[in-house]
């Protein structure tokens, strides 16, 4: 078993406890959830084996409850503590501060009360030490929600080091070249950067981010395998996400978590979403297992975890020496 447990991938919203909602939904009489059975919230909120969520429909019922101070820092809170619990020394939490603005907050009171839940957390962990990654969205169109990225990354800027860590383009991989001014706009501001990118990696390298959110693509064209290993890219792959949705991956030695690993690349194991997946890290190892690789293969993917984390320096070191 492995004991140093390390995730860089996790959605804040989806890895919300299905009791949280039922709670929430019926204080503040949130619909449809505030009618709903602990069991159908539950359902409502994992992606059933065999299916696939296009439009992310199995996040909205935490997004409901994660409009108020309240809900935010609640769920951060009982992450964090989720974590702690499940023996990890270190997780980066992701979020989109402008997915949480439907009932008046702005994106500076979301990120003040995610990071008051990080807070209350870590404040009773033994050894879990834990960041913060502010999303921007990528909706296809880069008007559309031009103000709010712009907006999230100055957010991160103003808390970077108080709890934030760095920054993320999330959503969909349409237009990329779109968002180009955001990682600009973070390297001026000196603002670790990934990108979500499954199958438009090469965008992601123009993007010059040092980390790359999934990154499959990279095993598929030579060019690309060869680029992120020289540049020592760090790849957040998510075993059991790529296998639920519709990328035709295999649960064997084909797998591209596999192929770039064996070839030297920094490949790092993650969860992504421990309740839209049903999932957490000992069962993502478990599938590396499946593909073929050793616990003593998963120990050096968590040290490049850690190389390539976005924490400080002396937490950096800390970790290594558990």
């Amino acid at each position: 078993m492995i004991t140093n447990k390390i995730d860089l991938h996790l959605h804040i919203d989806g890895s919300v406890r299905p009791s949280t909602v039922y709670e929430l939904s019926r204080k503040y009489n949130i619909e449809p959830e505030c009618t709903m059975t602990l069991e159908d919230i539950t359902k409502s909120m994992q992606i059933p084996e065999g299916e696939y969520d296009p439009d992310f429909l199995t996040f909205e019922p935490a997004l409901r409850v994660m409009q108020t101070r309240e809900g935010l820092t609640r769920v951060t809170r009982e992450l964090v503590e989720r974590l702690e619990e499940e023996g990890l020394i270190y997780a980066e939490l992701r979020f989109a501060p402008q997915y949480h603005l439907r009932d008046g907050l702005t994106q500076e009171e979301v990120v003040l009360a995610v990071i008051e839940g990080l807070e209350q957390g870590l404040s009773v962990c033994k050894r879990l030490r834990a960041g913060l990654i502010l999303c921007a969205m990528n909706h296809c169109d880069p008007l559309q929600n031009h103000e709010e990225n712009i907006e999230t990354i100055h957010m991160a800027k103003k808390y970077l080091g108080r709890g934030v860590c760095g920054v993320d383009l999330a959503g969909y991989e349409e237009n990329m070249s779109g968002y180009a001014d955001l990682f600009e706009l973070a390297r001026e501001l000196g603002i670790p950067a990934t990108t979500h990118s499954e199958f438009s990696v090469a965008e992601a390298l123009r993007y010059g981010t040092s980390r790359i959110g999934h990154g499959y693509q990279a095993a598929l064209l030579e060019e690309l395998t060869e680029e992120v290993i020289r540049r020592q890219v760090t790849l957040e792959m998510c075993p059991d996400s790529s296998l639920s949705y519709e990328y035709g991956l295999s649960c064997d030695s084909t797998h591209p978590l596999v192929v770039l690993f064996r070839r030297g690349a920094r490949v790092t194991v993650n969860t992504d979403n421990l309740t839209v997946l049903d999932t957490c890290l000992e069962h993502e190892y478990e599938l590396c297992r499946c593909m073929g690789l050793t616990d003593n293969d998963i120990t050096v993917m968590n040290r490049y975890a850690i190389e390539g984390c976005f924490a400080s320096e002396e937490i950096k070191k800390i970790l290594l020496e558990y």
